[in-house]
């Protein structure tokens, strides 16, 4: 039998504060999955410090103002 691969993908801007939940969070997943962060034009710490935990962060260079995200409570699947 295959094992599966997983990838589990974070969108995240500006959740520096909230990284604490999020790496508690991330504890559960195993290490043969892999976690990827796309960072969408942080101007906090978020990349640095997700990096530092050896996590992949992309940063999206073209990411779009903040006025021009969906709110919060709207999810892109």
């Amino acid at each position: 039998m295959i094992a599966a691969r997983v990838t589990v993908v974070i969108l995240a801007f500006n959740e520096e504060m909230a990284l604490p939940f999020l790496m508690e969070g991330l504890a559960v997943v195993p290490d043969e999955h892999e976690i990827l962060v796309i960072d969408d034009g942080s101007t906090d710490r978020t990349a640095e410090i997700l990096k530092s935990r050896g996590i992949h962060v992309w940063t999206r260079p073209d990411a779009p103002s903040p006025s021009r995200r969906p709110p919060k409570h709207v999810r892109i699947i």
